[in-house]
């Protein structure tokens, strides 16, 4: 027993009760920077990964306005470059030759830029007529093809000829329109049907 009190009154527990506590506060101390570095590496990770998504985001709203922005050159090119071939095509040819005062532009020029006028005016309407003309003439050997080889479709393939037809007299239909006020159609053709 005197131990005891000898212990306790020389400080002897006291050093020890200290030693203990200091342990405890270290590793106590120790477990707070811990969980404190988990915290700050986990608020790095974060704002990395908020960051990453913020250039994501930017590099693709910049491959937008790339995309905008080249249509619309594409569209502006495309119409200087109509605007130029129709500036650079005669508006006829029976306008301003020198020779056409004279006896050999009256007798043989003047008649022969007259008709090379009638040929160029005429070649859009005609092509555009021609187009459809065959288009009809194919129509009419299918039928005749048809009638001679005396086959009989099912109503599906026979819907599907007919929707494939019309399909074509559509797009040649808006192909001459859009041809003739000068725009360019940006559809793709009709698919035959399968």
């Amino acid at each position: 027993m005197s131990f005891i009190v000898d212990l306790f009154t020389s400080g002897g527990i006291g050093t020890i009760l200290g030693g203990i506590t200091g342990l405890l506060g270290n590793w106590v101390k120790s477990r707070h920077e811990e969980k404190m570095f988990a915290l700050r590496e986990k608020a790095k990770a974060d704002d990395r990964e908020h960051d990453l998504a913020v250039i994501r985001l930017e590099g693709e709203t910049a491959v937008a306005v790339a995309d905008i922005q080249r249509q619309e050159a594409d569209d502006v090119a495309s119409a200087n470059a109509l605007t130029a071939a129709y500036k650079m095509e005669p508006k006829r040819f029976l306008e301003g030759d020198k020779y056409m005062d004279t006896f050999l532009g009256r007798w043989l020029l003047m008649p022969l830029f007259g008709v090379l006028d009638v040929i160029r005016g005429s070649m859009r309407p005609v092509g555009t007529a021609y187009m459809a003309v065959v288009v009809t003439m194919i129509y009419w050997e299918f039928q005749a093809m048809m009638e001679t080889m005396n086959i009989q479709m099912t109503p599906d393939q026979v819907f599907k000829v007919y929707m494939y037809l019309v399909g074509t007299f559509a797009y040649l239909m808006i192909t001459s329109f859009v041809f003739w006020y000068g725009d360019r159609n940006r559809q793709s053709p009709p698919k035959a049907l399968r």
